[in-house]
């Protein structure tokens, strides 16, 4: 898999050989300026949802407190009521004379205008009068009794919280409530001034009801005792629970505020395709920013790419165009400079190679020149004729091959003998060989090789075939001189001896005929 994905890789990735400058500069620029688009709109988006998603728990954690103010101030109404209804001048006379059939009309008509579900007139424990739907007015006078004149309290008939007060009607032991139902209709009118979809919970149905999404919320807001908020993906909702307790502790209902996700979502999704869309605007305008810039740097470049290469060439005839960014402006000074030198120093070489070529062609003894492996590289006129090549052919082999050494013991020179790699250490070195390189017989030649300078020796080879010969023939004159001379003088010797021995004792005659003798030799070597 490795191998598959570095092989990809390296067929999708450019070849840096092959591309231009301008491409990598747009390439370049469109990357970094979406690498850096993208990330601040990936971190910006990021951080939309982030406050999106702190916007929408605090609007649903909002509205929730908002709806439990509301309870509270509606208690504080309900109070307001209760006083109100018992102070009215009617009420009292009704319960005075003991009208109780006037008295559940008049209570339905001020429960209606004080906006209450229900209305009572109890004396102790006895309900005098009642208007409204059917109420546990045994746990309402229970609650009462247990909390203060505002109260809370828990309906056995039915799974309704209910919110009251109750204010003294005169000094007969009477009093008056008002109740209010915490059903799905004030949950509703809730809604509607919160701006939030809210929901009144009887505690009883939380810890008799079944696990929900919701459960763990509510059990986090119990444990809190203020409130608690989550994100419930499972519902696409924010939810955000406050318990209800009572005066004397006791839980009584939740206060559910929802909100769906996609009111707050919606708007944050809008924000992150408008950063989308102004990157993606931003990346066009920078590959027609990194165009532009491309063919202002690299124009430039490429003229002085084209140049280089002309001059890479040998031809020095065009000048460098200037121009460019300051670095590409000194680059070109600096390029035309090297030009002029180098048209300078070309000339220079050329003039003194001239009159090397002019040196070495009028030089009777051939020259060649090998590299550090014993490889020719020049050969001048006169050793081409003497190894009867032509420079050419020569040029570029090993030296060995083209001279052809005669081989002693069986062993080519060049392998244990050679002049060239002598004179690597002791600096020259000189060496007779016999080469069966040309045409005819081998000829002898005398090859003296100089120090390695640059990877470069010089060897010098000089053909004594015909003085080898001129020596034999002197060998072979004097040996006939030396014959010539020395028989004469054996008979001079000889005569002087018997002259030296017998100069007392020989007549007169005799020594006459010793005499004649040595002259008649000394007359032939003259």
């Amino acid at each position: 898999m490795r191998a598959r994905l570095a092989h990809l890789w390296s067929s999708l990735w450019p070849d840096p050989a092959r591309t231009s400058l301008g491409w990598w500069l747009v390439a370049i620029h469109l990357g970094l300026v979406l690498l850096v688009g993208g990330g601040i709109s990936w971190y910006a988006s990021g951080m939309l949802r982030d406050l999106a998603d702190e916007q929408g728990k605090a609007r649903v954690q909002l509205a929730a407190t908002t709806a439990r103010e509301d309870l509270r101030r509606m208690g504080e109404d309900a109070l307001a009521t209760a006083r109100a209804l018992a102070d009215r001048p009617t009420l009292q006379r009704l319960t005075a004379e003991g009208q109780s059939d006037a008295l559940p009309p008049f209570l339905q008509r001020v429960c209606e205008a004080g906006g209450v579900d229900g209305c009572a007139v109890l004396s102790g424990k006895s309900v005098l009068a009642v208007s409204g739907p059917a109420l546990d007015w045994q746990r309402i006078l229970t609650a009462s009794a247990e909390q203060s004149a505002t109260f809370m309290a828990l309906s056995a008939t039915e799974r309704v919280p209910l919110l009251g007060a109750r204010a003294a009607l005169g000094g007969a032991g009477m009093q008056v409530y008002v109740v209010r139902r915490l059903d799905q209709k004030l949950a509703r009118a809730l809604s509607g001034q919160v701006g939030a979809e809210i929901r009144l919970i009887d505690y009883r149905a939380y810890t008799s009801g079944a696990l929900t999404a919701f459960t763990p919320l509510y059990a986090a807001a119990l444990a809190d005792g203020h409130s608690a908020v989550q994100r419930i993906d499972a519902q696409d909702v924010y939810a955000c629970a406050v318990p209800v307790f009572a005066s004397s502790g006791e839980a009584i209902a939740l206060i559910e505020a929802l909100l769906p996700t996609g009111a707050v979502d919606a708007p944050t999704r809008h924000l992150v395709h408008k950063l989308l869309v102004t990157a993606l605007i931003l990346g066009v305008l920078a590959v027609f920013a990194g165009l532009i810039l491309g063919e202002l740097v690299a124009g430039p470049v490429r003229a002085l790419t084209a140049a280089a290469t002309r001059l890479g060439a040998g031809d020095f005839s065009a000048s460098i165009p200037p121009g460019g960014a300051a670095e590409v402006g000194a680059l070109a000074r600096t390029m035309e400079t090297m030009r002029r030198n180098l048209i300078d120093l070309t000339t220079t070489l050329r003039r003194r190679e001239a009159e090397a070529q002019a040196v070495l062609s009028g030089i009777v003894e051939g020259v060649y020149a090998v590299d550090r492996n014993r490889i020719i590289r020049y050969l001048n006129p006169q050793a081409a004729r003497l190894l009867g090549v032509t420079p050419s052919q020569a040029v570029g082999r090993f030296c060995g091959d083209v001279l052809q050494p005669r081989n002693e013991d069986g062993r080519r020179p060049c392998d244990f003998r050679c002049p060239i790699l002598q004179a690597r250490s002791a600096g020259s070195a000189k060496a007779v060989e016999h080469l069966g390189a040309g045409p005819g017989e081998p000829r002898t030649a005398v090859i003296t090789s100089s120090a390695q300078v640059e990877d470069l020796q010089v060897q010098v080879i000089r053909d004594e075939t015909e003085l080898e010969a001129v020596r034999r023939a002197r060998d072979s004159v004097l040996a006939n001189i030396s014959h010539e001379f020395r028989t004469p003088l054996a008979a001079q010797l000889a005569s002087i001896e018997l002259l030296l021995a017998g100069l007392e004792q020989l007549s007169a005659a005799q020594l006459k005929e010793l005499v004649t003798s040595l002259e008649r030799g000394t007359l032939r070597l003259t």
